[in-house]
């Protein structure tokens, strides 16, 4: 599962990181607190709305994609599934009864990659130094037939906590079986490209370090939900409507975040991006419609949409509510 113990240059000591850390969350809360301050003295309008912004971080996500779940399948035929915002039923390329397997991720301290392959299993390849990691693969088989694959990587026990950045694990995926993508890349990097997988819906927690989501190429059926949360760094999607998922929610605390939402969607989507600090970035696609609500609540606000002209009927409209606490949201 892996090539013979190689070294390499380590960064972010822990000691170092929790200096970091505490400065910047003390940066942050000064910010946060003078802002409130300001709102208050304004008259209570933006100090408000803030606090709305906050009661609405603090609903649970899952309540959230269950109620979209049970939009989406309420008036759904079988081997369809309806589109949670205009109840189109859309063709899933999965026959009634097909078990669902699920793929997740336990990734830290090192360089991950993740696409698709002609393979029939999920496999995993690795350049690691195996004196202070280990790189493990667990599969169970269900009674229906459907498969839980974990993949973790990480530091062993006695080992003093850094990243290394010799270390490169790339994890290859079925096209042709369904999957649930979910789990969490610790620290480190990652390029997740999930262009041509059979994915029914994606959950990640994204931890510090520089992340890619891409989606290269269409995927098979209909992804019902699309979810990744993230804390610092710089994060980048790119092609999401290759995926078309019918519900997205984007979060991000701290570093850049871009949505590139260009790709041949296939229904209409709820889109939910969510940042509290730094420069967030949405770019919308012209050859599909798009409501934007966007706000900042203390910080720039830029919506430029495309000119998207005369569009033939049924095209796909793009719902999406983009929430800034400090920094910059640009919706182009």
């Amino acid at each position: 599962m892996s090539e013979q113990p190689k070294s390499g240059s380590s960064c972010l000591k822990i000691a170092g990181l929790g200096c970091l850390l505490l400065i910047g969350l003390g940066l942050v809360a000064s910010l946060l607190f003078g802002g409130l301050v300001w709102s208050s003295a304004r008259g209570g309008g933006d100090s408000a709305w803030l606090e709305a912004t906050l009661r609405d971080e603090e609903i649970d996500a899952g309540d959230r994609r269950g109620t979209s779940a049970e939009a989406a399948t309420s008036t759904a035929r079988p081997g369809e599934l309806a589109d949670a915002t205009n109840s189109v039923a859309i063709p899933t390329d999965l026959a009634p009864g097909t078990p669902t397997s699920q793929l997740t991720l336990d990734l830290s301290g090192g360089s991950f990659e993740l696409r698709a392959h002609d393979g029939a299993e999920v496999e995993v390849e690795g350049e690691i130094d195996e004196s202070r990691y280990r790189l493990e693969r667990e599969v169970t088989v269900e009674d229906d037939g459907s498969r839980r694959v974990k993949i973790t990587f990480a530091q062993r026990a006695s080992s003093r906590f850094v990243v290394d950045d010799a270390n490169r694990v790339t994890v290859l995926v079925p096209r042709g079986e369904p999957f649930t993508l979910d789990g969490e890349v610790k620290m480190g990097e990652s390029e997740l490209d999930l262009g041509g997988l059979f994915l029914r819906g994606v959950d990640l927690e994204l931890a510090m370090g520089d992340h890619r989501i891409a989606v290269s190429e269409p995927t098979r059926g209909v992804m019902e939900q699309f979810r990744v949360a993230s804390r610092m760094g710089a994060v980048r999607y790119t092609g999401l409507g290759n995926a078309s998922p019918l519900a997205v929610e984007v979060r991000h605390r701290m570093g850049e975040l871009r949505l590139d939402l260009e790709g041949p969607w296939r229904g209409d989507a709820a889109i939910a991006m969510r940042c509290s600090m730094g420069q967030c970035t949405a770019d919308v696609p012209d050859d599909v419609h798009s409501e934007v609500d966007a706000r900042a609540t203390m910080g720039g606000r830029t919506v430029r949409l495309p000119d998207t002209g005369e569009l033939p009927p049924g095209t796909p409209t793009l719902h999406l509510r983009a929430r800034v606490m400090m920094g910059e949201v640009q919706v182009r």
